[in-house]
């Protein structure tokens, strides 16, 4: 008896391998986000025309601080960062863009956090606010994933890698001239 949908089977199967190959390897990684209004921060300033996204790994209360300012306000009471014991079991993955329009807030969703032994990728989707002549805003996007040594933390938006640091690189772009 001729069985033509077992060489068909077998086909696809074969067809499908390479594609399977390319897909990110690695385990999902336990994260929890939280937005600006945490802490009484704000991202420092960069040339978001030459590079529109700016992204981090904060291990330290020192790397925070090449990363983000204290933004004191009158009659608030949040802190300015986290405080030293965040660091011994968690490190921070920040994502910022400037966008028009006055909700910034929803412009940036994690899609997937998975991990290797060497690699950590973030994976996140942007979709920009209704245009504006009128207002910009910078929008961030912390990501709080446990305390590990990757020797690469990969940002993928919307599909498309948008950079990466190695081990010791805290942020990129580097901090705009005053």
């Amino acid at each position: 008896m001729n069985k033509p949908w077992i060489f068909i089977a077998a086909t696809i199967s074969l067809a499908v391998l390479p594609l399977r190959a390319a897909e990110p390897e690695g385990k999902p990684v336990h994260y929890r986000t939280f937005g600006p209004g945490k802490y009484q921060s704000f991202v420092m300033n960069w040339d978001e025309q030459k590079q529109p996204v700016l992204y981090a790994r904060i291990q330290t209360p020192l790397e925070w601080k090449e990363v983000l300012h204290p933004a004191p306000v009158m009659g608030q009471h949040r802190p300015f960062e986290p405080d030293a014991d965040f660091y011994k079991k968690e490190q921070l993955l920040v994502v910022s863009r400037v966008v028009p329009g006055f909700h910034p807030d929803k412009a940036l969703q994690v899609e997937s956090v998975r991990a290797t032994k060497e690699d950590l990728v973030l994976r996140y989707r942007y979709v920009a606010p209704p245009a504006t002549k009128d207002a910009f805003f910078k929008t961030c996007l912390y990501v709080a994933v446990p305390q590990h040594d990757y020797k690469r933390v990969v940002f993928i938006e919307n599909g498309k890698p948008v950079g990466e640091l190695k081990a010791g690189e805290v942020r990129s772009p580097a901090p705009a001239a005053r």
